[in-house]
């Protein structure tokens, strides 16, 4: 079930010196086990010429915390975080700078909500990018909230 998924090249660099420079590869590796196609791929070109089995491990999720919730919960949850009951919520939660690619979110969202007029990115986080993003958002009429800091605590609700 591979893809091609293009490690694109000024990271591709970038990871390459961090692996070179620290020896990662060692010989007697036997497996790469990367969480994503997108790392397999990278590291599949790096991994000192030799060629390696990869399995590709994705991140779990824990079900009994994270699960659909009710349309009562969902309307509380929406209530709580200050989005439309009725919205197509995109949600994103992160960091804010420039690798996490929120750019390409915010103008994705403001393209899609031409013809999705229910569509909005709802994205938790603060960083150095912030006030850019924030006025990207506002350049382009963008359907998107900012919603700070969310804790762990609160992260089911807002997922669900």
């Amino acid at each position: 079930m591979a893809t091609s998924v293009g490690c694109a090249q000024g990271l591709f660099d970038k990871t390459m010196a961090y692996v070179q420079e620290r020896r990662l590869y060692g010989r007697d590796m036997s497996e790469l086990q990367p969480v994503s196609y997108w790392l397999a791929e990278c590291h599949s070109k790096i991994a000192a010429g030799r060629a390696l089995p990869i399995t590709v491990v994705t991140p779990g999720v824990d079900t009994d915390r994270f699960h659909p919730l009710s349309d009562d919960e969902r309307r509380q949850a929406r209530k709580e975080f200050d989005l439309p009951a009725d919205a197509e919520l995109i949600v994103a939660i992160s960091r804010m700078v420039p690798r996490k690619g929120f750019d390409t979110a915010i103008r994705a969202v403001a393209e899609l909500g031409r013809r999705r007029p229910d569509v909005m990115l709802a994205i938790s986080g603060s960083g150095r990018d912030e006030t850019r993003l924030r006025s990207l958002a506002r350049e382009l009429h963008a359907p998107v909230r900012f919603l700070g800091r969310v804790t762990n605590d609160q992260l089911p609700r807002l997922y669900g």
